[in-house]
Protein backbone atom coordinates (compact mmCIF):
# COMPACT_ATOMS: atom_id res chain seq x y z
CA UNK A 1 0.00 0.00 0.00
CA UNK A 2 1.47 2.99 -0.98
CA UNK A 3 1.26 6.66 1.13
CA UNK A 4 1.07 9.83 -0.28
CA UNK A 5 3.16 11.09 2.66
CA UNK A 6 6.27 13.31 1.73
CA UNK A 7 9.23 13.41 2.98
CA UNK A 8 9.81 15.84 5.37
CA UNK A 9 13.68 16.20 4.11
CA UNK A 10 12.87 16.23 0.86
CA UNK A 11 13.05 19.27 -1.17
CA UNK A 12 10.42 20.10 -4.31
CA UNK A 13 11.69 21.91 -7.31
CA UNK A 14 9.28 24.40 -6.32
CA UNK A 15 11.04 25.34 -3.08
CA UNK A 16 14.24 25.43 -3.78
CA UNK A 17 15.68 28.96 -4.15
CA UNK A 18 18.27 30.12 -6.49
CA UNK A 19 21.02 32.43 -4.79
CA UNK A 20 22.59 34.64 -7.14
CA UNK A 21 26.27 35.83 -7.32
CA UNK A 22 26.62 39.16 -5.08
CA UNK A 23 28.05 41.72 -7.65
CA UNK A 24 32.01 42.77 -7.05
CA UNK A 25 32.14 46.02 -5.26
CA UNK A 26 35.10 47.65 -6.56
CA UNK A 27 37.64 49.30 -4.00
CA UNK A 28 37.95 52.50 -4.54
CA UNK A 29 41.56 53.87 -4.29
CA UNK A 30 41.82 56.46 -1.91
CA UNK A 31 43.81 58.98 -2.94
CA UNK A 32 46.87 59.97 -2.61
CA UNK A 33 47.17 62.68 -0.19
CA UNK A 34 49.33 65.99 -1.47
CA UNK A 35 52.56 67.01 0.61
CA UNK A 36 52.43 70.43 1.70
CA UNK A 37 55.56 72.75 1.15
CA UNK A 38 56.31 74.72 -1.93
CA UNK A 39 55.88 73.18 -5.24
CA UNK A 40 59.33 71.83 -6.74
CA UNK A 41 61.26 73.42 -8.89
CA UNK A 42 60.89 72.91 -12.46
CA UNK A 43 64.68 73.07 -14.64
CA UNK A 44 65.27 74.89 -18.32
CA UNK A 45 65.74 71.21 -19.27
CA UNK A 46 62.11 70.10 -18.21
CA UNK A 47 60.79 73.23 -18.85
CA UNK A 48 61.57 72.47 -22.81
CA UNK A 49 60.32 68.88 -22.48
CA UNK A 50 56.58 69.80 -21.12
CA UNK A 51 56.62 72.52 -23.89
CA UNK A 52 57.72 69.99 -26.90
CA UNK A 53 56.43 66.59 -25.52
CA UNK A 54 52.96 67.36 -27.26
CA UNK A 55 54.76 68.74 -30.65
CA UNK A 56 56.51 65.44 -30.94
CA UNK A 57 54.28 63.16 -29.97
CA UNK A 58 51.62 64.90 -32.86
CA UNK A 59 54.38 64.21 -35.35
CA UNK A 60 55.44 60.49 -34.19
CA UNK A 61 52.05 59.04 -32.93
CA UNK A 62 53.36 55.04 -33.17
CA UNK A 63 56.88 56.30 -31.07
CA UNK A 64 56.99 55.18 -27.69
CA UNK A 65 57.43 57.21 -24.65
CA UNK A 66 60.75 56.44 -24.20
CA UNK A 67 62.19 56.96 -28.07
CA UNK A 68 60.00 60.77 -27.89
CA UNK A 69 62.13 61.71 -24.57
CA UNK A 70 65.62 60.68 -26.69
CA UNK A 71 64.21 62.97 -29.38
CA UNK A 72 63.47 65.63 -26.87
CA UNK A 73 66.90 65.34 -25.28
CA UNK A 74 68.35 65.97 -29.02
CA UNK A 75 66.33 68.53 -29.71
CA UNK A 76 67.46 70.46 -26.26
CA UNK A 77 71.19 69.64 -27.00
CA UNK A 78 70.93 70.86 -30.33
CA UNK A 79 69.50 74.71 -28.85
CA UNK A 80 71.92 77.27 -29.17
CA UNK A 81 72.61 79.47 -25.63
CA UNK A 82 70.49 81.68 -26.84
CA UNK A 83 67.65 79.74 -27.57
CA UNK A 84 68.06 77.84 -24.01
CA UNK A 85 68.12 81.38 -22.88
CA UNK A 86 64.63 81.88 -22.04
CA UNK A 87 64.11 78.57 -20.18
CA UNK A 88 67.08 78.72 -18.30
CA UNK A 89 65.85 82.38 -16.96
CA UNK A 90 62.27 80.87 -16.40
CA UNK A 91 64.15 78.14 -14.23
CA UNK A 92 65.89 81.07 -12.21
CA UNK A 93 63.20 82.95 -11.39
CA UNK A 94 61.13 79.18 -10.04
CA UNK A 95 64.51 78.57 -7.83
CA UNK A 96 63.83 82.06 -6.16
CA UNK A 97 60.19 81.79 -5.60
CA UNK A 98 60.92 77.99 -4.09
CA UNK A 99 63.21 79.88 -2.28
CA UNK A 100 61.36 82.19 -1.11
CA UNK A 101 57.97 80.04 -0.35
CA UNK A 102 60.53 77.22 1.52
CA UNK A 103 61.06 80.04 4.02
CA UNK A 104 57.86 81.14 4.21
CA UNK A 105 56.27 77.38 4.76
CA UNK A 106 59.43 76.72 7.50
CA UNK A 107 58.41 79.69 9.18
CA UNK A 108 54.37 78.25 9.22
CA UNK A 109 55.38 75.33 10.81
CA UNK A 110 57.51 76.61 13.15
CA UNK A 111 54.10 78.81 14.03
CA UNK A 112 51.99 75.80 14.07
CA UNK A 113 54.38 73.80 16.25
CA UNK A 114 54.69 76.64 18.68
CA UNK A 115 50.62 77.26 18.80
CA UNK A 116 50.52 73.38 19.41
CA UNK A 117 52.62 73.34 21.86
CA UNK A 118 51.41 76.09 23.42
CA UNK A 119 48.06 74.84 23.79
CA UNK A 120 49.30 72.02 25.50
CA UNK A 121 50.82 73.90 28.15
CA UNK A 122 48.42 74.60 30.97
CA UNK A 123 47.31 78.04 31.37
CA UNK A 124 49.09 79.05 34.31
CA UNK A 125 52.24 77.97 33.01
CA UNK A 126 51.77 79.97 29.34
CA UNK A 127 50.76 83.38 31.94
CA UNK A 128 53.83 82.73 33.09
CA UNK A 129 55.75 82.12 30.05
CA UNK A 130 54.66 85.56 29.11
CA UNK A 131 54.89 87.61 31.89
CA UNK A 132 58.78 86.18 31.86
CA UNK A 133 59.03 87.90 28.20
CA UNK A 134 59.29 84.39 26.08
CA UNK A 135 56.40 85.79 23.48
CA UNK A 136 58.30 82.64 20.75
CA UNK A 137 58.84 79.30 22.77
CA UNK A 138 62.04 77.72 22.15
CA UNK A 139 61.35 75.83 19.28
CA UNK A 140 60.04 78.84 16.77
CA UNK A 141 62.58 80.81 17.88
CA UNK A 142 65.71 78.07 16.98
CA UNK A 143 63.82 76.34 14.56
CA UNK A 144 65.81 76.93 11.62
CA UNK A 145 69.19 77.12 13.59
CA UNK A 146 68.67 73.21 14.69
CA UNK A 147 67.12 72.51 11.53
CA UNK A 148 68.95 69.89 10.31
CA UNK A 149 70.67 68.80 13.87
CA UNK A 150 70.08 65.97 16.30
CA UNK A 151 68.99 67.60 19.45
CA UNK A 152 65.56 66.97 18.30
CA UNK A 153 63.44 64.70 20.62
CA UNK A 154 62.24 61.88 18.70
CA UNK A 155 58.46 61.12 18.42
CA UNK A 156 57.36 64.54 18.96
CA UNK A 157 55.32 66.63 16.53
CA UNK A 158 58.44 68.80 15.81
CA UNK A 159 60.19 65.75 15.17
CA UNK A 160 57.41 64.85 12.51
CA UNK A 161 57.08 68.34 11.37
CA UNK A 162 61.02 68.52 10.72
CA UNK A 163 61.19 65.29 8.91
CA UNK A 164 58.47 66.33 6.74
CA UNK A 165 60.49 69.36 5.60
CA UNK A 166 63.43 67.68 5.56
CA UNK A 167 62.02 65.05 2.54
CA UNK A 168 60.43 67.65 0.91
CA UNK A 169 64.04 68.75 0.26
CA UNK A 170 65.16 65.71 -0.36
CA UNK A 171 62.78 65.05 -2.64
CA UNK A 172 63.21 67.98 -4.65
CA UNK A 173 66.93 67.68 -4.70
CA UNK A 174 66.48 64.20 -6.14
CA UNK A 175 64.29 65.30 -8.60
CA UNK A 176 66.90 68.45 -9.18
CA UNK A 177 69.78 65.77 -9.29
CA UNK A 178 68.07 63.28 -12.05
CA UNK A 179 67.67 66.54 -13.99
CA UNK A 180 70.83 67.83 -14.30
CA UNK A 181 72.24 64.12 -14.82
CA UNK A 182 69.92 63.93 -17.78
CA UNK A 183 71.32 67.21 -18.84
CA UNK A 184 74.73 66.14 -18.72
CA UNK A 185 74.05 63.23 -20.42
CA UNK A 186 73.12 64.95 -23.17
CA UNK A 187 76.24 67.63 -22.82
CA UNK A 188 78.37 64.44 -22.91
CA UNK A 189 77.33 63.49 -26.21
CA UNK A 190 77.48 66.54 -27.53
CA UNK A 191 81.29 66.41 -26.83
CA UNK A 192 81.81 63.82 -27.89
CA UNK A 193 80.01 64.20 -31.24
CA UNK A 194 81.77 67.87 -31.62
CA UNK A 195 85.66 65.88 -30.58
CA UNK A 196 84.92 63.95 -33.28
CA UNK A 197 83.64 66.24 -35.97
CA UNK A 198 86.60 68.28 -34.66
CA UNK A 199 88.95 65.11 -35.30
CA UNK A 200 87.41 64.56 -38.70
CA UNK A 201 88.08 68.13 -39.91
CA UNK A 202 91.69 67.93 -38.03
CA UNK A 203 92.11 65.16 -40.78
CA UNK A 204 91.05 66.13 -43.22
CA UNK A 205 92.62 69.52 -43.06
CA UNK A 206 95.93 67.65 -42.55
CA UNK A 207 94.92 65.77 -46.22
CA UNK A 208 94.25 68.33 -48.45
CA UNK A 209 97.61 69.99 -46.90
CA UNK A 210 99.38 67.74 -48.51
CA UNK A 211 97.79 67.55 -51.62
CA UNK A 212 98.65 71.09 -51.74
CA UNK A 213 102.02 70.63 -50.78
CA UNK A 214 101.78 67.99 -54.22
CA UNK A 215 100.12 70.42 -56.30
CA UNK A 216 102.50 73.12 -55.75
CA UNK A 217 105.73 71.08 -56.36
CA UNK A 218 103.66 69.88 -59.72
CA UNK A 219 103.00 73.21 -60.61
CA UNK A 220 106.85 74.35 -60.18
CA UNK A 221 108.43 71.90 -62.07
CA UNK A 222 105.71 72.54 -64.81
CA UNK A 223 106.48 76.00 -65.10
CA UNK A 224 109.92 74.78 -65.18
CA UNK A 225 109.30 72.66 -68.60
CA UNK A 226 107.37 75.61 -70.08
CA UNK A 227 110.32 77.77 -69.67
CA UNK A 228 112.39 75.66 -71.04
CA UNK A 229 109.62 74.37 -73.86
CA UNK A 230 109.26 78.36 -74.76
CA UNK A 231 112.79 79.64 -75.04
CA UNK A 232 112.73 79.06 -78.52
CA UNK A 233 109.53 81.59 -79.32
CA UNK A 234 110.62 85.33 -79.73
CA UNK A 235 110.03 87.06 -76.60
CA UNK A 236 107.96 90.13 -76.52
CA UNK A 237 109.23 93.68 -76.68
CA UNK A 238 111.40 94.31 -73.16
CA UNK A 239 111.87 90.77 -72.18
CA UNK A 240 115.35 89.72 -71.95
CA UNK A 241 114.54 86.20 -70.95
CA UNK A 242 111.47 83.64 -69.61
CA UNK A 243 111.87 82.77 -65.78
CA UNK A 244 109.34 80.67 -63.70
CA UNK A 245 108.18 83.91 -62.05
CA UNK A 246 107.14 85.44 -65.68
CA UNK A 247 105.73 82.14 -67.64
CA UNK A 248 102.23 82.38 -66.69
CA UNK A 249 101.97 86.30 -67.88
CA UNK A 250 104.21 85.58 -70.95
CA UNK A 251 100.94 82.89 -72.09
CA UNK A 252 98.80 85.40 -70.99
CA UNK A 253 100.20 87.98 -72.91
CA UNK A 254 101.00 85.63 -76.07
CA UNK A 255 97.82 85.65 -78.31
CA UNK A 256 98.24 90.08 -78.15
CA UNK A 257 102.00 89.99 -78.55
CA UNK A 258 102.29 87.57 -81.47
CA UNK A 259 100.55 86.55 -84.86
CA UNK A 260 98.91 82.90 -85.23
CA UNK A 261 102.16 81.20 -86.44
CA UNK A 262 103.91 82.10 -83.17
CA UNK A 263 100.76 81.04 -81.90
CA UNK A 264 100.36 77.28 -83.15
CA UNK A 265 104.04 77.12 -82.70
CA UNK A 266 103.52 77.46 -78.67
CA UNK A 267 101.11 74.81 -79.05
CA UNK A 268 102.54 72.31 -80.59
CA UNK A 269 105.65 72.96 -78.20
CA UNK A 270 102.83 72.37 -75.13
CA UNK A 271 101.57 68.80 -77.05
CA UNK A 272 104.96 67.33 -76.93
CA UNK A 273 105.73 68.34 -73.25
CA UNK A 274 105.99 65.09 -70.97
CA UNK A 275 102.84 66.17 -68.43
CA UNK A 276 103.81 62.97 -66.49
CA UNK A 277 106.05 64.80 -63.58
CA UNK A 278 107.13 63.05 -60.64
CA UNK A 279 106.26 64.86 -57.52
Amino acid sequence: MMTDDKDPLAVSGEDKTIVEPQPKVKKRRKKRKLKDGPKPIITGYVRYMNEKRDVIRSQFPDVHIGEITKKLAQGWASLTEEEKKPYLEAAELDKNRYSREMEEYRQNQAKKIALEEEAKVPAPKVEERRKSGENKPTSEKNFEQRNGDFDIPIFTDEFLDHNKSVEAELRTLRKSFTDYEQQNSVLEKHVENMRNGINKLTNETTEMSANNKILQAYLEKLRSKLVNAMTSLPLPSGTNHITDLTIDDFLQDLPAAHGPATINKAKDLIRKLDLNIQV
